[in-house]
């Protein structure tokens, strides 16, 4: 089946492997969805799109849900939102489709002050 059991060997459902073909990218990968993870709990509250009583358990050597785990997210008030301004990088590879947001945001300043100005 598509869920590991008591019978599963040879670390086939490992994420990252074992053993001597281990993927060796798997502390980065951890760590990044670990930050992933910190920044949407910053932002957001998430809340049971159902009744917690319909997600259901489904057990083998690992828990799964039985119905998926569908949440609602919500923003959180009073937190700052990041990255919907353009920064200018001093690099410019660091940053190659930020051109689309700087013209975008320019478009707005000018609007602003044109309103401002009538």
């Amino acid at each position: 089946g598509l869920y590991p059991d008591e019978q599963a060997s040879d670390f086939a459902f490992l994420p990252f492997g074992g053993g001597t073909r281990k993927c060796v990218g798997d502390q980065f990968a951890m760590l990044e969805a670990t930050v992933t993870f910190a920044l949407l709990m910053r932002r957001f509250e998430f809340e049971f799109a159902h009744s917690p009583e319909d997600v259901g358990l489904r057990t083998g050597a690992t828990i799964h849900t039985q119905n998926g785990l569908y949440m609602v997210p919500i923003a959180r008030k009073g937190v700052p939102r990041t990255g919907d301004v353009w920064v200018e990088p001093e690099h410019p590879v660091l940053n190659p489709g930020g051109t689309l947001l700087k013209k975008q945001q320019m478009r707005q300043e000018q609007e602003a002050k044109a309103s401002q100005e009538a």
